[in-house]
């Protein structure tokens, strides 16, 4: 029962430390998109 335990444990440790690095990445993902979109806003702005 305490090796059951044990391994649920680390199973859910490791879920959760995945959830983290996929939110991380999705962070990332959005500082890029906004980057770009604020260095195509201004592009757009200087040829008007």
């Amino acid at each position: 029962m305490k090796a059951a335990y044990e391994k649920l444990t680390a199973s859910l440790q490791q879920a959760v430390e995945s959830i983290n690095s996929f939110a991380m990445q999705f962070t990332k993902i959005k500082e890029s998109v906004e980057k770009m979109d604020a260095e195509i806003a201004a592009s757009t702005n200087k040829a008007s």
